[in-house]
C-alpha cells in the first residue's frame, strides 16, 4: 500500500516539467518515441495525454527505485 507521503511526493514530481527530471537525452527520447508519433510529430510545450501518462509511470517508477536504494 502507498502512503500518503508516498503519493504526495510522486505528486510533487510528477507536477515538475520533465526536463528537470531526466537528462535531455532521454527526454529526446521520451518525445520521440512516445509523445511524436501520437501527436502529429509537434513536440508542443505540452505533451499528449499519452505521453503524460507515460511520464507519470516513468516518474513513480523512478521515485519507487530512488526509495528502495535509500
Amino acid at each position: 500500500m502507498i502512503t500518503n507521503k508516498t503519493k504526495d511526493k510522486i505528486a510533487e514530481l510528477s507536477a515538475k516539467p520533465i526536463t528537470d527530471q531526466l537528462k535531455p537525452i532521454a527526454y529526446e527520447q521520451v518525445v520521440k518515441k512516445f509523445c511524436l508519433p501520437r501527436c502529429g510529430e509537434t513536440p508542443d510545450g505540452e505533451l499528449c495525454p499519452d505521453a503524460e501518462r507515460i511520464r507519470r509511470l516513468l516518474v513513480a517508477l523512478l521515485f519507487k527505485s530512488y526509495s528502495e536504494s535509500n
